[in-house]
């Protein structure tokens, strides 16, 4: 998913610059667009990796709790 963020932004930033050389209402859109769908899979990409984490420092906290 971080891979699909990196290249929304790639076509955000393209597309920004198609916007400022032509002015055409269509590519502020797509800026909009897909600046926003990268913003949203960032972030469920990182709520996944922290709730991973998560789980396993818990599992190795409660590992310990039961070895001692």
């Amino acid at each position: 998913m971080l891979v699909a963020a990196l290249v929304l932004a790639l076509v955000a930033f393209v597309a920004l610059v198609t916007y400022v050389l032509n002015t055409a209402d269509w590519a502020l859109y797509l800026v909009f667009i897909a600046a926003g769908s990268g913003i949203v899979l960032f972030i469920i990409d990182w709520a996944r990796k922290y709730r991973t984490d998560n789980n396993a420092l818990e599992e190795d906290l409660s590992h310990g709790w039961k070895q001692n």
